[in-house]
């Protein structure tokens, strides 16, 4: 099966270097195989950086902390009477609710691997499906929203977008996934209301970093979306038996 694996890896990286031919090592599969095979390696995705654990969509929080202090400034610090950890992200702060004396850079650029923007879109909930991914409901999972090879192309980015309105929220922020506008979960607006956005993330944005990789001695939690998982499990086991006690009867 290595063999098959690095077959498709050639194929795969051909394809994608000359997108208008066909190459030779994809001879050797159809369409469904190579489906197949891309959900094969997308289960790795799913566990290591997706939503199969809950510090999965936790610990690239440095990210979203950074975007808001990049945009802000560090409001941690106190301001009179108010602070961002005092007052829970109040839906009162603006634009105009910077760090004294703080201008914003006009643009803000990293530059890194898959590695680091994967998870981040875990943070922010983007293509997560209603179901787990596992090996026995590839046919199901045809139709799943979480998919590398459009979350993590070559040349994969994520931006954000701050703009000042004339029209109420005046304060908005837009999420860019490769060069496309995206409506964030939670928000109404392919444009959202900042300070919506920072309350939706308001967990991440404070960053508990320490405390999300501290070691506890446990094993990892998985996510909701396993649970789901079983119960479907045991849904299709109990009408299986409800069927066969019917043909009996």
């Amino acid at each position: 099966f290595a063999d098959v694996v690095l077959i498709y890896d050639i194929c795969r990286y051909e394809h994608a270097r000359h997108p208008d031919k066909k190459s030779a090592w994809c001879a050797a599969f159809n369409e469904e195989d190579l489906m197949v095979l891309e959900y094969y390696q997308e289960l790795e995705y799913w566990h290591r950086n997706g939503y199969f654990y809950e510090i999965n969509t936790k610990f690239a929080c440095p990210l979203m902390e950074n975007l808001v202090t990049t945009f802000e400034g560090d409001l941690s610090k106190e301001e009179g009477n108010v602070t961002m950890e005092s007052s829970g992200l109040n839906e009162t702060l603006s634009l105009e609710d910077q760090e004294p004396g703080y201008t914003p850079p006009e643009a803000t650029f990293y530059f890194s691997h898959s590695e680091a923007v994967l998870p981040f879109l875990t943070l922010l909930g983007i293509n997560k499906d209603d179901f787990a991914l596992t090996h026995k409901n590839y046919e199901d999972a045809k139709a799943r929203r979480y998919r590398v090879s459009k979350m993590g192309p070559f040349s994969a980015n994520i931006g954000f977008l701050l703009m000042e309105c004339d029209e109420s929220p005046k304060d908005r922020v837009m999420a860019i996934l490769q060069e496309k506008a995206i409506k964030l979960p939670q928000c109404d607006e392919l444009a959202c209301d900042w300070n919506t956005f920072k309350n939706i993330y308001e967990e991440e944005i404070q960053c508990p970093f320490d405390d999300i990789c501290a070691e506890d001695g446990t094993p990892l939690r998985r996510t909701s979306l396993q649970s789901g998982s079983v119960e479907m499990t045991f849904n299709l086991v109990l009408t299986l038996i409800c069927s066969a006690l019917i043909i009996r009867a």
